[in-house]
């Protein structure tokens, strides 16, 4: 019986291409097929008693909660389900132009419109009347010219909107598709900058930013964290980078 299961495990890893040798793994693999196969939205055709058993939960279960239903991430973050996606596949079929409504940084330019860092500012909050402080808007047209190569220091006390510098100006350029480049911010401690990693994902909401943290535990892990639009780093894990 061992043998016939190292058998079918290994038969299973040369037609799926895979290196993993957890079964767990495989079953997900099978999930995945049948769901795509029968997904719920087709009723009596979902999944069967028999295949439920086998994956260990109930045809309940699979039709109201489980993870593996068919949707699209586009490009600006916005999830698309599955039946707005067949809904598009049914008007292509009859013939209606497709168009592309991912949004692509691809407009090179060295500064953008004042009024997008309001923009950037509404959309953020969520509060559709607010405005930049008179700082706010200065220090990002000048920090956010790509011509201009100086350096600046911003002198403001707490809670004056300092932080919108960099999620302002990260969340203007995605609004307007156009090229932006990656903030690296240090925090003096690690509560500020967990309360700022927060604050950045509630920020870029509904969008494909990426926000990453940084600490002195996380250094031995640092090549894993990937792509990036801002990432926040603790001083002290900083200051360990600097002398290694």
């Amino acid at each position: 019986q061992e043998e016939a299961k190292a058998a079918a495990r290994d038969m299973f890893r040369l037609i799926f291409g895979i290196s993993s040798t957890n079964t767990k793994e495989y079953r997900e693999f099978c999930i995945l097929i049948v769901n795509y196969i029968a997904p719920s939205s087709l009723a009596r055709t979902s999944t069967i008693p028999e295949f439920a058993s086998q994956f260990h939960h109930s045809r309940q279960v699979h039709d109201s909660t489980y993870s593996s239903t068919l949707f699209r991430r586009s490009s600006d973050g916005q999830i698309r389900r599955g039946p707005l996606l067949l809904a598009q596949q049914y008007h292509q079929a009859l013939g209606e132009a497709t168009w592309n409504s991912d949004r692509v940084a691809d407009i090179d330019e060295d500064t953008i419109p004042s009024e997008m860092y309001h923009k950037a500012l509404r959309r953020g909050l969520r509060q559709p009347s607010v405005l930049c402080n008179e700082h706010q808007m200065k220090a990002c047209q000048l920090l956010d010219n790509y011509s201009n190569h100086t350096h600046a220091f911003v002198f403001r006390p707490p809670g004056t909107g300092k932080s919108f510098l960099w999620n302002g100006i990260l969340l203007a350029r995605f609004l307007r598709g156009s090229k932006r480049r990656k903030f690296i911010v240090l925090s003096p401690h690690s509560a500020l900058l967990a309360q700022h990693v927060l604050q950045s994902k509630d920020f870029f909401t509904g969008t494909s930013l990426k926000v990453v943290s940084l600490t002195a535990v996380d250094l031995d892990n640092a090549n894993t964290i990937g792509d990036f639009d801002l990432c926040y780093i603790s001083i002290h894990a900083f200051a360990l980078m600097s002398t290694t």
